[in-house]
């Protein structure tokens, strides 16, 4: 990872070094690959990406060195994918469509452990309504605002792996928007074997803005085909909400 960053370091002090205006690159068959303009700070620098037919199929607009919206379509120009990047990983919300440019599915991603992660899912029908029995996604049921003291949230989630699994909620208070700091905050485990009543507690001991969030670990115990021992699955879930806390 460090020497990713470095090597990205490099190449966007290279880049700062550059005169605003067009940078062009060529396919072998003299057809353009991709333009490229340079925006000082990068806010609002933009590269195009073509194939070797000359058909635009990428565009990447930069908000910063790191954060980047990014866009991808099909040979037909129809849009295939639309979500921003940080430090050349997906994060966030990403729209996916279809070849006819029609919505079918969109994921959250987020960044874990240096890892690109799809979080949720969530799957549209032909008709453009969702289709909940392959979507995998979850909700927070938390008041926004919490008085000091005590208080309890619920996650509505559709198991993954079996109905019959159970849960573990490893939540903790101030977890970054990017999750860089969920393995060093402090986070209190509470179980569940009842996928309609997946709970947690909140310890709020001073009132202000404060974050929650943590991990939904889903496991399922299954016995082997020899059925001499018991293979565990394991799936994780990601999650955060910002709360204000009253006295």
């Amino acid at each position: 990872m460090l020497k990713k960053l470095l090597i990205t370091l490099l190449f966007l002090s290279a880049l700062s070094c550059k005169k605003e205006g067009p940078e062009k690159e060529y396919y072998n068959n003299g057809n353009l690959k991709s333009v490229y303009v340079y925006k000082p700070g990068f806010k609002g620098a933009e590269r195009k990406f073509y194939n070797e037919n000359g058909i635009l199929v990428g565009q990447k607009i930069w908000k910063d060195s790191l954060n980047v919206i990014q866009k991808e379509y099909y040979r037909n120009k129809k849009r295939k994918a639309f979500g921003a990047l940080y430090d050349e990983h997906k994060t966030g919300w990403w729209s996916f469509y279809n070849g006819d440019g029609l919505l079918n599915r969109k994921t959250e991603f987020v960044f874990i452990d240096g890892k690109e992660v799809a979080n949720q899912t969530i799957i549209y029908k032909p008709d453009g309504t969702v289709n909940p029995q392959e979507s995998t996604i979850f909700s927070i049921a938390l008041k926004d605002t919490l008085k000091v003291g005590r208080s309890i949230g619920t996650i509505n989630y559709r198991p993954v792996l079996s109905a019959k699994s159970v849960f573990n909620v490893y939540v903790g208070q101030g977890i970054k928007p990017d999750f860089s700091n969920l393995r060093t905050v402090k986070l209190d485990t509470f179980s569940s074997d009842d996928k309609n009543n997946i709970w947690f507690g909140v310890e709020a001991l001073q009132p202000g803005k404060k974050s929650v969030g943590g991990i939904l670990e889903e496991l399922f115990y299954e016995a082997n085909k020899d059925k001499t021992d018991l293979v565990i699955k394991k799936q994780y879930t990601y999650f955060r909400k910002d709360i204000y806390i009253a006295e």
